[in-house]
C-alpha cells in the first residue's frame, strides 16, 4: 500500500510503503533534482550509485511520479512559510567600526636564558 505524505524542506513528495515481507512501513521521498530515496536498510546502506530497492520500483510501477519537476529550495521554501505566518526575517546588527590605535612598537630579542624588551 502507498499513501502520499506531506512535502517537507528537502522532499518536495513523500510516500509511505507498506513493506511487502514484514509489517514495517517505510518512508520514501523525492528531492528536487528528481532523485528518489527510501529508508529501508537495502537503500540506505548501499554504496554510491545507489540502485533502486524495491520499494521504489514498486513506487515508479504504481503512482505517477514527474522527475522533472523544479520546485523551490529548501531558503526558498522557509522564507514562503515565514512570510506566510507572519515571521519576521532577522536582520543582522550594524557593526561598529573600531578606532585604529597607534601602538608603539616593541621589539623582542629571545636568548638561550631570558627574553629582554629593547626600546
Amino acid at each position: 500500500m502507498v499513501r502520499a505524505l506531506n512535502p517537507s524542506t528537502v522532499w518536495i513528495n513523500r510516500w509511505e510503503m507498506s513493506s511487502m515481507t514484514s509489517d514495517r512501513k517505510y518512508i520514501l521521498g523525492q528531492k528536487a533534482d528528481g532523485t528518489l530515496a527510501c529508508d529501508c536498510p537495502a537503500w540506505k546502506f548501499a554504496k554510491a550509485p545507489k540502485p533502486p530497492c524495491k520499494h521504489i520500483l514498486k513506487l515508479l510501477a504504481t503512482e505517477p511520479v514527474d522527475n522533472n519537476v523544479q520546485h523551490p529550495t529548501a531558503r526558498q521554501f522557509l522564507a514562503a512559510r515565514n512570510a506566510a505566518r507572519g515571521v519576521r526575517q532577522p536582520t543582522a546588527p550594524a557593526i561598529a567600526q573600531a578606532p585604529v590605535v597607534e601602538a608603539p612598537i616593541v621589539y623582542l630579542r629571545q636568548t638561550r636564558r631570558c627574553i629582554t624588551l629593547e626600546d
